[in-house]
């Protein structure tokens, strides 16, 4: 079973192991001799922007909502609602299920995860099925609103379209080096997924495919280090709609390649950091996503760091956001080539210089559809007021120097552990 660290008010710091449940439910069968052991989470959100004139305009005269809300008050987009249950079959062996309806999806219930989990020794792990990649420092609890002090992960770092669970096979080693308590986990398999990235271009079906990843945190107290590495082959279904946008020049395939998102190599890698002695804390990520070969942004960096006090049942807290990315210069030089030659192909006398200059006006806007530049902070409070739910308030903003508006908005969170 993949362990979740559930924060109360004066345990905020992140361990590696912790018990994802509060409550315990056995059943014992004279056949199987199975403890099965059902917990729950929730989260129920209410939220609004504070100006729609600072929201994202679609082309068909739509908004892009900001962080799941936009101009009227919003009850449903962000909750959560989650069933878990974990077979403990005896001799290593267990099977853990988790089942989440979420309002985005007008709580239409799927199994989020579903894996075999066998312990080979008291150190080695592994599981096999679906599960959580383990991307960021809360990726075991990223839905358990219950788990940590803000009412939901950073947005410019945690959110990566999409590509949040992976079936395959995860390796686990947990063992004490001196004082310091270290897992490491490698993982390995792919993921199919409805991106959902904020972006021009249009939705498209994802995949990743041939994925490795190797995620190492160390623990020693007050103090939590952690570095993670993956590679994959990352597809995003374009092709008919990069087809229609570039028909107007025969590109050769050397150059089409070099914008189709097909089988294209992928790297994430971050390091992360948590100091909590107690009274305060702080906890900090920054990560980097590389995609050769491609339209898409080369690379992005996104990082953010938080901190808080606890004063009794209350929290307050800050979280300052940067995000920035480049857009894929080898993959733009190479089809910008081939429309300029084209271009003054086709009228005499074009020099390469005015041909290129056009030619770039027409293409940067495919290149540059998904960048993110962004600054954000956000401040807010939560109030533990019962042992087993919390509720926060918070109030988020973005410069958003990509898209040149400022949104802001403030959301009211419940969570619950059952």
């Amino acid at each position: 079973m993949t362990d979740i660290k559930i924060f109360p008010a004066r345990a905020l710091a992140l361990p590696l192991a912790i018990p994802f449940a509060l409550s315990t439910l056995a059943i014992s069968t004279n056949t199987h001799a199975a403890e099965l052991r059902f917990d729950g989470f929730a989260t129920f959100m209410v939220g609004q922007v504070l100006d729609d004139k600072e929201l994202v305009r679609a082309p068909d005269g739509g908004v892009t909502p900001f962080r799941g809300f936009d101009d009227q008050i919003n009850y449903q987009s962000n909750n959560v609602f989650a069933l878990q249950a974990r077979a403990d079959l005896g001799d290593g062996l267990s099977a853990t299920a988790q089942i989440m309806a979420k309002g985005v999806d007008d709580y239409d219930a799927e199994f989020n995860w579903a894996y075999l989990s066998y312990d080979l020794n008291p150190e080695w792990t592994v599981s096999v099925g679906r599960f959580r990649i383990p991307f960021f420092m809360y990726s075991d609890s990223l839905d358990v609103g219950y788990s940590y002090h803000f009412v939901k992960p950073p947005f410019n770092t945690y959110d990566i379209g999409g590509f949040d669970t992976l079936n395959g096979v995860k390796l686990e080693w947990q063992t004490d080096i001196g004082v310091w308590t270290s897992r490491m986990t490698f993982l390995t398999g792919r993921s199919d997924t409805k991106l959902n990235i904020e972006t021009q271009l249009e939705p498209a079906d994802g995949q990743i495919a041939r994925a490795g990843l190797f995620a190492w945190n160390m623990n020693w107290d007050w103090l939590t280090l952690r570095a993670i590495y993956t590679r994959a082959s990352l597809s995003m279904d374009l092709k008919n709609f990069l087809d229609i946008q570039l028909a107007s020049i025969p590109f050769s395939p050397k150059a089409m390649d070099a914008v189709y998102v097909d089988n294209d190599k992928a790297e994430f890698y971050g390091v992360g950091l948590q100091f909590d002695p107690g009274p305060y804390f702080i906890v900090a990520e920054s990560t980097v996503l590389d995609i050769r070969d491609s339209l898409l942004q080369r690379p992005g960096q996104r990082s953010y760091i938080s901190a808080g006090a606890r004063l009794g049942k209350f929290t307050p807290y800050f979280i300052v956001e940067h995000a920035e990315s480049d857009y894929n210069e080898k993959s733009f030089k190479l089809l910008a080539n081939e429309a300029t030659q084209a271009a003054m192909g086709q009228i005499p006398g074009l020099d390469y210089g005015t041909a290129f200059g056009l030619v770039r006006s027409e293409l940067m806007p495919l290149f540059t559809a998904t960048l993110n530049e962004q600054d954000a902070w956000s401040v807010g409070v939560r109030w533990d007021f019962h042992p087993s739910a919390d509720l926060k308030i918070e109030y988020m903003t973005t410069n958003d120097n990509t898209n040149h508006v400022d949104p802001e908005a403030i959301a009211i969170a419940v969570d619950v552990i059952f």
